[in-house]
């Protein structure tokens, strides 16, 4: 039997005829549609969990245990370029700076089940290690990880 993949529409209609009568349906025939990409972030927007995160910071600002939140505050320089391999940047969600002075510079993700059932935070592919890699470089903050997961917040440390 032919390679499947390379019929032509003749051959795939023709085979779709004899063992699939009545079966085609018009959709083969129309040219591919775009599948819909995930969009991205767009700086300086909150998504729905960073803003629900931002709502409690906003209450414990209000309580006085938070001086002061900053979202998106810029850019953290992991590796310069190098030749043609363009700089890493590191976009921390948030910076909080504490009542006992401490500056904190917070993740924030959603949570998803993983296939055995575990609750875990969502990363896109290499984004945990920027987080790690920022952690080690940046020591003069405390890092966070805040994940939400069917109402409630996990809190992690980030060392």
């Amino acid at each position: 039997m032919s390679d499947v993949a390379r019929w032509t529409r003749e051959e795939l209609d023709a085979h779709m005829a004899k063992f699939h009568p009545g079966k085609l349906p018009e959709a083969c025939h129309s040219p591919a549609k775009p599948t819909a990409s995930r969009t991205q972030p767009t700086r300086g927007k909150m998504n729905k969990t960073e803003a629900l995160f931002a709502e409690l910071l906003e209450a414990q600002r209000l309580f006085g245990r938070v001086i002061e939140w900053e979202f998106e505050p810029g850019p953290l320089l992991l590796s310069p370029k190098q030749g043609t391999i363009p700089a890493t940047r590191y976009w921390r969600d948030f910076r909080v700076v504490m009542e006992s002075g401490v500056v904190q510079a917070i993740e924030v993700k959603s949570g998803r089940k993983s296939k055995a059932g575990v609750p875990h935070p969502h990363f896109e592919d290499g984004a945990r290690e920027r987080l790690q890699m920022a952690a080690k470089k940046f020591i003069e903050y405390e890092w966070y990880l805040a994940w939400h997961y069917l109402g409630s917040w996990n809190i992690e440390r980030i060392k």
